[in-house]
């Protein structure tokens, strides 16, 4: 690298972590006078953009589920690391694209790392849709007890169990939502549920995403 490629890389070092100085004179006559550091200063602020939109996008949907999880120490551990990590962080970098291909990366581990600890809600491809009698509980019992489904699971995926009060006028937002299941099968505490429910369970794949599903209603008698 000659001392004009040189100049070049430490200015747009300082375009990266210093927005800001695109403003400065001393900057603005190199640019003027380098058609080609232009053009990279263009791509660099056009990459920056797109990666801070994405990033804030992403941390605040991770914020809202971490705002809704019922285990409060765990949401609180949660919300003190992604504070962590949104913290800027500095660094001194010799090349100007390695820290954007950094970056690119880290946003993308975090996407993947998103899809797994917080599951879409959308179905993805084709849904296997379950019968109601591959659920149990179902219709009127005596108790609710373990609940257990008939879904198929593919390797690695896990089931997820989301439970409404079903009763007139309640909210429409879930009871209780039971993840990361390995077994079709769980049990809830005693006289922990509406008299009357209305669940479903999903099997979501090692990506998150919404492979087979099943619903039922149940009460009480």
């Amino acid at each position: 690298m000659n001392e004009h490629e040189e100049k070049r890389e430490e200015l747009l070092q300082r375009l990266l972590f210093e927005p800001e100085a695109e403003s400065a004179d001393d900057v603005r006559a190199e640019l003027a006078a380098d058609a080609e550091l232009r053009e990279r200063a263009d791509g660099l602020r056009a990459a920056r953009e797109t990666l801070k939109a994405a990033g804030d996008a992403e941390r605040d949907a991770v914020f809202r589920e971490a705002e809704g999880l019922a285990d409060y120490p765990g949401r609180e551990r949660a919300e003190e690391t992604l504070e962590r990590l949104t913290q800027p962080a500095p660094t001194s970098p010799r090349s100007v694209w390695p820290v954007v291909i950094a970056a690119a990366a880290a946003l993308l581990v975090g996407f993947f790392a998103y899809r797994v600890f917080f599951p879409s809600d959308e179905p993805k491809g084709d849904v296997f849709v379950g019968p109601e009698s591959a659920l149990s509980p179902s219709g009127e019992v005596e108790a609710y007890g373990t609940f257990t489904w008939d879904l198929p699971l593919l390797a690695g995926g896990t089931y997820e169990v989301r439970i409404w009060d079903d009763a007139e006028g309640a909210s429409p937002d879930p009871w209780k939502v039971v993840r990361y299941l390995e077994e079709a099968t769980w049990t809830p505490e005693p006289d922990s549920l509406p008299p009357r429910i209305r669940w479903d369970v999903r099997a979501l794949d090692i990506n998150g995403d919404v492979r087979a599903s099943a619903s039922a209603q149940a009460s009480l008698r």
